[in-house]
């Protein structure tokens, strides 16, 4: 998923900034997470 469009994100799905809602698995919510947080990390900086 592109994170520049990700507007959140919860073990039950996430949502676009556009309203799309896409489902996360439990397996990926993990990475997911620990992959949009580097990546707003960096945009913050």
């Amino acid at each position: 998923m592109n994170m520049a469009f990700l507007d959140t994100l919860q073990s039950t799905g996430a949502r676009l900034t556009d309203g799309t809602a896409l489902p996360v698995s439990a397996r990926s919510y993990r990475t997911s997470k620990q992959r949009f947080l580097a990546w707003k990390g960096r945009q913050i900086c």
